[in-house]
Parts: C-alpha cells; sequence; structure tokens
C-alpha cells in the first residue's frame, strides 16, 4: 500500500533559503524531507520529497522566472543538488565525485541566465568549495577553493552578479571573496575587497545582495549596512539615524524604491534612495512599529 501525505506541517528553519513565493497567493518552503508547495487560498499542498538515501535539505534557490527550484541535499558521501522543473517537476541531479564535501551550504540560479547555478560547499578542514553549473547539462564549468585562515573564517552565502553570470560573490564570518570566470573557465577571486573598511566595522557579513546599479549591498552581524562597488571593491559604510545596537542583519531585499533589511524578531527596516552620494539611501520605516 502507498502511503501518502495529506497535510505537512512545520517549517525547516535550518535550511538556508527557506521562503519563496511563487506567486501571491502560493508560496514554496521545506518542511521535513519535503519541499511544500501550498496555496494560501485553497489551503491545498503538493509536496516535492527529497532523493532517497539523502540525509536531508540544506539549501533552498528559486530562479528568477519562478520556473526552476534547486533543492540541495546531504548524503554520506558527497553533497547533491537536484534542479526541478517547477511546471512539469521533472529533474536534473547534479553530483560529482570530485566534491568531496557532504553538504552545500549555498545555491543560487543566476538571473542572466538561468541555466546557470553556484553552489558553495561547507567548511571542511578550512577549505570550502564554489562551483559553477551548467545544470542542464549537468556539467560542472569551473570549480575554485577558498582557503579559510581559521576554523572562525567561512562562507554562508553566494550569488551571481544580477547581470553577469561570470561575477560570483561569497560573503560569511570573516570572508569575503569576489570571483570572476575568465574566458578560459578559470574562476580566479578579484584583489578588490574590504580592505579599505574600517577595523571598527564588523567582518561577519551575514548576508548580502546586488542592487539595480550592480552594485552590492553587505549586511552584518552589528547592523552595518555596507555598500560595494560594481567590481567588489569597498565604497562606504551607509551613515545610519538612530542606529539599532547589535542589529543582526539575517537578510536584504531589493524593491523599487530600495531595500527592505530583515532583523532579529521579525524586525524589519525600510530604506529608499536618496540624492546624497555620501549616503545614498536613508531609513523611511521601521517595523514593527516603533512605540
Amino acid at each position: 500500500m502507498m502511503v501518502t501525505p495529506k497535510f505537512i506541517a512545520g517549517l525547516r528553519t535550518e535550511v538556508k533559503n527557506n521562503i519563496f513565493y511563487l506567486t501571491d497567493n502560493t508560496v514554496l518552503y521545506p518542511a521535513g524531507h519535503n519541499v511544500v508547495i501550498y496555496n494560501t487560498e485553497d489551503k491545498n499542498q503538493k509536496y516535492i520529497p527529497g532523493i532517497e538515501g539523502s540525509e536531508g535539505i540544506s539549501a533552498l534557490a528559486v530562479s528568477q522566472s519562478k520556473k526552476f527550484l534547486a533543492v540541495a541535499e546531504r548524503t554520506d558521501k558527497t553533497a547533491v543538488c537536484v534542479v526541478y522543473s517547477l511546471d512539469t517537476l521533472k529533474r536534473k541531479i547534479i553530483s560529482s565525485e570530485d566534491v568531496k564535501q557532504r553538504e552545500l551550504v549555498s545555491i543560487a540560479f543566476s538571473p542572466s541566465n538561468e541555466k546557470m547555478l553556484v553552489t558553495l560547499t561547507e567548511n571542511l578542514h578550512d577549505q570550502q568549495y564554489v562551483y559553477i553549473w551548467q545544470w542542464d547539462k549537468t556539467k560542472c564549468i569551473a570549480y575554485q577553493c577558498i582557503q579559510n585562515s581559521s576554523a572562525n573564517s567561512f562562507g554562508t552565502q553566494v550569488s551571481f552578479c544580477n547581470n553577469d553570470h561570470q561575477q560570483v560573490l561569497v560573503t560569511g564570518q570573516n570572508t569575503y571573496k569576489y570571483f570572476k570566470l575568465h574566458d578560459n573557465l578559470n574562476l580566479k577571486v578579484s584583489p578588490n575587497g574590504m580592505q579599505k573598511k574600517e577595523q571598527h566595522i564588523s567582518s561577519n557579513y551575514t548576508t548580502h545582495c546586488w542592487l539595480a546599479d550592480h552594485k552590492i549591498l553587505v549586511g552584518t552581524d552589528q547592523g552595518d549596512i555596507i555598500i560595494c562597488e560594481t567590481d567588489g571593491s569597498f565604497k562606504l559604510v551607509l551613515h545610519q539615524e538612530n542606529p539599532i545596537e547589535g542589529f543582526y542583519i539575517n537578510s536584504l531585499r531589493t524593491y523599487m524604491k530600495g531595500f527592505i533589511v530583515g532583523g532579529p524578531n521579525g524586525q524589519v527596516l525600510v530604506y529608499e534612495k536618496t540624492d546624497d552620494p555620501k549616503n545614498p539611501y536613508t531609513r523611511v520605516a521601521r517595523l514593527p512599529l516603533e512605540q
């Protein structure tokens, strides 16, 4: 007898990037060893089960068109990534015996070429690997090792530039690595980075995102919002009136007028663009509303 779930409750919160809206009333998220697609209007769920034999889901990514889903799964031998068509649920399994780590901590599609996928492995013996895949052909086209200086240095997020799949950024604890993919498919780290940042600004880079002008926003565990140039080099730290001490930035997302910052205890900060080149964004709202 085949047993199928009727309703799955819960959210796997340790999964990197764990909630996506596919439409205004359809949300995708991991629960247990499944990806759930939930319709908030009719309360129905669809399920994408994890692959048999894996030890769980470690990261998710949805392409910009909302047509493809990537699911990273941990195994006892090597990390595996499965890409699904969200229309047909046909899948491509991406793995390689060359990947020695058992887990991928972050994955992302390229906004400019959705057939490109970047993955970041876990930190093992102070080493992590960035792999760039042409996933429709299950082909790794480039990779590079990140030599972490200590167990206290490791990447937690990887992404492509929003208009160029040949540029990749990795951020994390004491980690900021800007890579460029060259014509010979060699992935090289750029010398540009955070060298000009003042020492008192935290180097725990908790999250990042790409702005519409292809500059980079980087958040820290102390609430610093750093803006970097299109070549990955440090530009400035955003001046904040009435800064919130110890505000751990969990997420950054852009919107039409600026960007949104997600923080602890459900707090959200909203920033809008200004005409001041020395302080190009200003905070216009804090949610929940300040008492």
